[in-house]
């Protein structure tokens, strides 16, 4: 039975579509987990959403999940956005091994882990793309993981650190790594008085104006000083037609 007939005969709890007989059983003991704490998706090989958990109609900016089976991101999110994902699922389909990408949302450092599967009965390869915050002591158990592949993004929906400069988010970056004010300034070639500054500005924007409020966004967002150079979109719910 193709995933098309499946989606009108069967809806799984939180999804439309779930393929049946996939490779291996531990992938449904990480779909139950996602349905629970996260949001997960099931594409194809050419980055078409196949099945939805029921998170994801309402963060993709439509309340039918049917508006999504048979979509592109292209549809829902920006261009660079979609493009860094659907390239992140080529690459899991041709190595054949989970590629986790570590982006942020909403400034909120997020992973979202892709994982090659396959339709047995189909004989077509599908990828589990699962997407929850991280911490930083999640990432280090990512980077010692055997056999996965892990990118850090270059495209980032950045929430309120939107509002500061490039330079402001490498400030911010290395408070979060406990960098002293005289430490910043050497590292990024700059007087302490102008570091002082940008720290300033950083709280006005932010509306922060403690030190310690200021290491934990920067924290949550495990912000590191390359993400100031990268892309900056906006992840609105719109609805390409």
């Amino acid at each position: 039975m193709s995933i098309q007939e499946q989606s009108q005969t069967r809806l799984p709890p939180g999804g439309v579509g779930l393929p049946d007989d996939l490779d291996a059983r531990d992938v449904f003991a990480l779909l139950v987990g996602a349905l629970q704490n996260s949001t997960a998706l099931i594409f194809d090989a050419s980055g078409t959403i196949v099945w939805c958990c029921h998170r994801c109609p309402g963060f993709l900016g439509c309340q039918d999940p049917e508006q999504v089976i048979g979509s592109s991101l292209c549809r829902f999110t920006p261009d660079l956005w979609a493009a860094e994902r659907i390239a992140a699922i080529s690459r899991s389909v041709r190595e054949q091994r989970p590629i986790t990408l570590l982006s942020i949302l909403g400034g909120r450092r997020m992973a979202t882990r892709y994982i090659p599967i396959r339709d047995r009965q189909d004989a077509k390869d599908w990828v589990l793309a699962v997407t929850e915050s991280v911490e930083a002591s999640d990432i280090q158990r990512l980077e010692a993981t055997e056999g996965d592949a892990l990118i850090w993004s270059g495209v980032h929906d950045l929430g309120p650190l939107d509002a500061l400069t490039a330079r402001e988010l490498e400030v911010l970056a290395l408070l979060g790594h406990g960098k002293r004010t005289k430490e910043i300034a050497e590292t990024v070639h700059r007087s302490v008085s102008t570091i002082d500054g940008h720290r300033e500005r950083i709280g006005q924007k932010l509306e922060l104006n403690d030190r310690a409020e200021l290491i934990t966004i920067a924290r949550r967002a495990c912000l590191r000083v390359e993400d100031a150079e990268g892309a900056r979109v906006q992840l609105r719910k719109v609805l390409r037609s």
